[in-house]
């Protein structure tokens, strides 16, 4: 599957096989439907969803990251405080799917996504917090 790749966020990287989108809100929203798709076509009951992904740049909270609808206003306008994991984090969590962080960047441990994360019961896991707190 194509991925939500920007190189901005991993200098030394280059990704061919990458999403096109005319935002980031579009981008996760291709992501939701390859998860439905794989679901589906896999006949899967149940899905994880692991970021391993290389280690992005370091960032910080910002406003975006405050509540849903500054995140998904955020997405919407392409805000650069939204990483790509961070748009695989709330594509999983938005559908109720595990979601756990591998690297120690920012991605899901954000106050936006910790609530959607209890209101669709997705368990997280492996927050990048930790390494720079």
């Amino acid at each position: 599957m194509p991925a939500v790749f920007e190189q901005h966020y991993v200098k030394r990287l280059d990704g061919p096989n990458v999403k096109k989108g005319k935002s980031k809100k579009d981008l996760a929203e291709q992501v939701i439907a390859d998860i439905r798709k794989f679901k589906q076509d896999n006949h899967c009951d149940r899905l994880v969803m692991v970021w391993c992904g290389s280690t992005e740049i370091y960032m910080k909270e910002t406003a975006v990251h405050q509540t849903m609808e500054s995140l998904e206003k955020g997405l919407e306008q392409s805000d650069p405080a939204i990483p790509p994991s961070m748009i695989y984090a709330y594509a999983a969590i938005k559908e109720g799917i595990p979601y756990a962080n591998g690297a120690p960047n920012l991605s899901a441990d954000v106050p936006a996504l910790m609530a959607l994360a209890l209101e669709t019961q997705s368990p997280m896991a492996g927050e990048g917090r930790e390494y720079y707190d």
